[in-house]
This record gives structure tokens, sequence and C-alpha cells, in this order.
């Protein structure tokens, strides 16, 4: 039999940890480790946490983390209106799991729970630092799942708003091209004025403007 170290872990959670959002940021930081390599190089992983500005970076794997996401969603099917308080309070410690495990779940959950539409609850979320990657992953989430992608209107009110949201504004661009979607002349404007500051926007930019 094959050794699930992330199901034995979950199996020896009692139920009143699934219901209560603090003891729930315990349980899931744990739980990144359960699927972590043990030779992750430590110097790499202080890096990527400096750079981006994350409360920790543990290096759980993309799909450990779809598995953690699986179990939440499941775990609270009979409790779906304590999920935007948990995904809050992920977003706001900021772990790098954290931020990918905040993608998955919004993308996943009932659309139904929070007041406004996806993709303006998460551009609410955001702060005046973010990490390029974790908003971008976020997109990538929102976009699998099969989100409609905001309009010209709401792209260009963020590119207004702030670096963040102007960042926000060109990955979901990105994520339109990527669809087989092309860019407004005004689009093209907000690419083409991408704030300095994040390599990662940087090089999207550049891919757009040569699409």
């Amino acid at each position: 039999m094959v050794d699930e170290p992330l199901d034995d872990y979950f199996d020896g959670i009692r139920d009143s940890e699934y219901r209560d959002v603090k003891r729930m940021l315990v349980v899931l930081r744990e739980a990144y480790t359960c699927g972590v390599p043990a030779l992750m190089a430590k110097s790499m992983m202080d890096r990527v946490k400096q750079a981006g500005g994350y409360f920790f970076y543990l290096g759980t794997p993309p799909d450990e983390l779809r598995r953690i996401a699986s179990f939440v969603l499941t775990a609270w099917s009979g409790h779906q209106s304590m999920l935007p308080d948990l995904l809050a309070a992920l977003w706001k410690r900021h772990g790098r799991e954290d931020t990918i495990l905040y993608g998955i779940l919004l993308a996943n959950m009932d659309p139904a729970l929070v007041d406004d539409d996806m993709w303006e609850h998460f551009a609410d979320r955001l702060g005046a630092r973010e990490p390029a990657d974790s908003l971008l992953s976020v997109c990538e989430e929102l976009s699998r799942a099969g989100h409609p992608l905001p309009d010209e209107s709401v792209i260009l009110g963020w590119s207004e708003r702030s670096v963040i949201h102007h960042q926000l504004a060109v990955f979901i661009l990105f994520m339109r091209e990527r669809a087989g979607g092309g860019l407004s002349e005004a689009e093209r404007g907000v690419v083409e004025t991408c704030p300095e500051g994040s390599e990662l926007a940087l090089r999207v930019r550049d891919r757009l403007l040569r699409a």
C-alpha cells in the first residue's frame, strides 16, 4: 500500500477544526509540509520568499495544493458560507502556498458566496504590494474555471487604480490573448504603459506587444 502522508494527516484532523477559520489556517500550514520534497534548497526558498514579500514559502508542489483545495471544498461542503472568510485569511497571511490555494479555492467555490463578480472580489483584496506570480496564478485559476474575463471598461479602470491593479489588468489581457482574443487600441495602451517593477509583468507585456 502506498503511503499517503497528506491523506493520513487529514484523517487525523478533528471535525471541530474544519469549522473554525483560525484553526484551519494552522491545519493548512501543516498540510503544506506533507508534500514538500525532503531536500528543498533553503537558500532558493528564502530568495523567493523575500523577493515576493511572502510570509513563508515552503515549496509545496502544485498537485499537492490542488489536493489540499479539494479537501477543503469537500470538508466544508456543508459550511460553504465560511469559505469567503477563509479565503480572506489566506490572502492576508500571504504565504506563497496560501496565495496559490486562494486562487484554486476562489475559482472553484460557488460564486453566490461573494457579493461581487469573482474578478472584482479578487481585485478588492489587493494591497499596495503583491507578488506578480501570485497575481498571475489567481488569474490562471479563474480563467481555467471559466469565469468570464472582465470587459474593457473594468480593465481600463483597474489600470488607473494602482500599480498592482494595472499589473492585474495586463495579466487578464494575457489570459485573453492565450484564449485567442485580441486587444483594442485602449487595451494596447494599458499594456504599453505597464508599470516597471515586476519582471514577470514586463515579460507578459512584451509578449502581448509582439502578438
